[in-house]
């Protein structure tokens, strides 16, 4: 199926008419003992005992992670599950599972965000699922 020019001009300008606001996208940054994990490397098991901070910014608003759920996997078989509250979580009851090759999987279930008027919102976090291969 292929747009043309004129109706993607036509559905950008109805919804300037209609009010409707495009939602900035977050940058989502996720530490190890304050070290900022790079998605496409990965990190070595020896990280594997520090805390995991998961963190949200973003122009539009001052947003709150205040509950993730992070996955120890092995290929698609879940190792060992825990819930993190505030953006932070102790690694340490993944230590022992842990082994080259598994993957630790970051859910981020529950986002509120502050605007610049001071209304806080619960956010859809529908979608931000993150993946850090253990090297």
């Amino acid at each position: 199926m292929r747009l043309s020019f004129s109706y993607l001009a036509s559905c950008v300008f109805g919804i300037a008419i209609l009010g409707f606001s495009i939602i900035e996208e977050p940058e989502v940054t996720i530490t190890i003992d304050g070290k900022k994990v790079d998605l496409e490397i990965g990190i070595s098991k020896e990280a594997v005992k520090g805390d995991l901070n998961v963190s949200v910014t973003g122009e539009k608003y001052k947003y709150d992670v205040s509950e993730f759920e992070i996955i120890l996997s092995e290929g698609d078989k879940a190792k060992r599950k825990a819930t993190g509250k505030s953006g932070k979580i102790s690694l340490k009851n993944f230590t022992d599972k842990a082994k080259k090759g598994d993957y630790l999987v970051i859910k981020i279930t529950r986002l509120y965000g502050t605007n610049d008027e001071g209304i806080s919102d619960r956010l859809s976090s529908k979608g931000m699922i993150y993946t850090i291969p253990i090297n």
